[in-house]
């Protein structure tokens, strides 16, 4: 059964809460080439997918199939999450130090770093964007939170800035 999910895929691990406080530790997969742009699919285009279901391993090595919409938060080391860092790098980009309330009261503080029109670059703009997940870093790990379960998201010290 497993040949069925054989296509070629990059492996990477990540700590995934689920609602109702579970958290699994899977191997998750991406494509070779992302369907929205150019170059390898990344974690963010994976979760942000219209398919709600993607294949996963346990620690066992055994497949699960898990639903992106009961995902609370996902865990990537930094090296893993393959973002936009070539265009964030780009010294019109936002980086702003954020804490997110999630409906359990769980908070998670971090920086959100986004690349918009000067004239949309608010964090409203940038949290009101299509993509089910927000990503957030936080030292070497890129947590990625469903906004879904996202109650408040507060600036933390000084208000956003282009870097």
């Amino acid at each position: 059964m497993q040949q069925q999910y054989a296509v070629p895929k990059h492996k990477f691990e990540a700590d995934i809460e689920f609602h109702g406080d579970s958290t699994l530790h899977l191997t998750l997969f991406l494509g070779e080439s992302a369907a929205g742009h150019l170059g390898p699919e990344r974690p963010v285009d994976l979760l942000n997918a219209e398919t709600p279901f993607m294949p996963a391993l346990d620690s066992k090595g055994n497949l699960i199939l898990v639903n992106s919409e009961s995902i609370k938060t996902v865990s990537i080391r930094d090296a893993d999450a393959g973002d936009d860092r070539e265009e964030l790098a780009l010294e019109e980009a936002v980086s702003m130090r954020v804490e997110v309330l999630l409906r359990d009261g769980a908070r998670v503080t971090g920086t959100v770093r986004y690349l918009l029109p000067e004239a949309q670059s608010r964090l409203q703009d940038y949290l009101n964007r299509n993509g089910r997940f927000i990503p957030v870093r936080r030292r070497a790990t890129t947590v990625f939170i469903n906004r879904r379960f996202v109650t408040r998201v507060a600036p933390v010290g000084r208000s956003g800035r282009r870097s």
